[in-house]
């Protein structure tokens, strides 16, 4: 098993490496230094059978829930999506985030998402200048960067996603699929028929001096018009001979 004495003779070749490797990668490159500081410490903990330590979640008013998936609520503004992806990302990196918030910037330390008793979102952050707790709604940010100054967290950073990957439920999906047949006019027997005898003659050659290839184009369009005629019995078009 590697050991932090172990890596120090690489620590050259890895900041040679560090901003080609990773930079195109990533919307902001932390710096190699606060990673390779915080090495000891783990390494430490890694051979050592302490639990893992836990910090205090930062303050929060009564009632609020703590939104931690990997796909935001559908009650968040679309607006505030991408704002709080920029968030996330350099909570997830300790990094500090320049907020423009009601016509003016702060820089924060992100940490926790959550939804008020009264169906708002809000932001727990700490003000890096004066060190003080703060929350900012959602539906009022107004644009959000990331800085390269990077911050030791306080309190537990809830903002990065955990959990499995959320997928639709089977009925969810039906209703979906109802709803597009429902977009899509259903085509009668005619429009079908005349779909595929157009493509029928778009894909045949007019000549019959390559049996093969004819043949061949032959068996896709039978297949092609079997998977047209079976859709539409699927999707519940009633067709008519």
């Amino acid at each position: 098993m590697p050991t932090f004495q172990s890596l120090i003779p690489n620590r050259q070749a890895l900041e040679g490496m560090w901003s080609d490797m990773l930079s195109h990668q990533l919307p902001v490159l932390p710096p190699l230094s606060d990673f390779w500081d915080a090495l000891p410490e783990i390494f430490s903990w890694i051979m050592s059978s302490a639990p893992v330590p836990q910090r205090a979640l930062i303050q929060h008013g009564s009632g609020e829930i703590a939104i931690r998936s990997r796909v935001l609520p559908m009650g968040v503004p679309l607006h505030s999506r991408s704002t709080l992806e920029i968030i996330r990302f350099a909570a997830a990196n300790h990094l500090c985030v320049d907020l423009r918030y009601d016509g003016s910037l702060r820089r924060i330390e992100p940490y926790s998402l959550r939804q008020t008793a009264e169906g708002y979102f809000v932001l727990h952050a700490i003000r890096s200048d004066s060190e003080e707790h703060r929350s900012y709604r959602v539906d009022r940010m107004q644009g959000a960067t990331v800085t390269s100054q990077v911050f030791t967290p306080r309190y537990m950073v809830e903002l990065n996603s955990t959990g499995p990957l959320t997928v639709a439920r089977a009925e969810h999906a039906a209703r979906s699929q109802k709803h597009t047949s429902r977009a899509n006019p259903p085509l009668s027997m005619h429009g079908v028929r005349k779909g595929i005898q157009q493509e029928k003659y778009e894909w045949l050659p007019e000549s019959s001096q390559e049996p093969s290839r004819s043949s061949v184009l032959r068996a896709v369009w039978r297949v092609h018009t079997h998977e047209v005629l079976g859709q539409e019995i699927r999707d519940g078009r009633h067709l008519l001979s």
